[in-house]
């Protein structure tokens, strides 16, 4: 048996068949460039291996290659989007804490100020400056009366 058909029985059993693109008397590897020797004349076979099995599983890696790397860009993509989200919100929880401290802080004025203005000696204080008000003396009660009873006239007034 030549050297040419031993490689190709070993082909046949490891890989299925073989193409064989190239007809010539020397092996050549895929890919190499034949022999352009002026002296020979010999065209060398380009061997190639085809398995329809291999073929078929090489389709599925490189599509399960493909698919894996478009999950992992989506999947890191929606990280990078999350975390925008989640920055944006811890901005807007910071303001939201400042503005309730503000308020808190006004609020606690309005309350002191408030409580200011409620005092009875500031109230007492403020009805005798602005408006002329005074303390009495004393306390006065006056009662109803009938308007049939006669009422006796007030000091200092003339008598009839």
């Amino acid at each position: 048996m030549s050297p040419e058909a031993m490689a190709q029985a070993r082909a046949q059993g490891a890989a299925g068949r073989i193409v064989r693109e190239n007809r010539g008397a020397t092996p050549q590897r895929r890919g190499a460039e034949p022999d352009a020797s002026p002296g020979r004349g010999r065209q060398t076979p380009d061997l190639k291996l085809f398995d329809s099995k291999s073929a078929s599983t090489t389709r599925r890696r490189k599509i399960a290659r493909r698919a894996f790397g478009l999950t992992s860009v989506a999947v890191l993509f929606v990280i990078v989007l999350s975390h925008g989200f989640i920055d944006e919100s811890q901005f807007r929880i910071d303001a939201m804490k400042t503005e309730l401290t503000n308020a808190q802080a006004l609020n606690q004025k309005l309350t002191l100020q408030v409580a200011q203005l409620k005092a009875p000696q500031r109230v007492v204080t403020a009805a005798e400056k602005e408006f002329g008000m005074i303390v009495p003396g004393s306390i006065a009660y006056l009662y109803p009366v009938s308007p049939q009873t006669q009422l006796p006239a007030p000091p200092g007034s003339p008598r009839h």
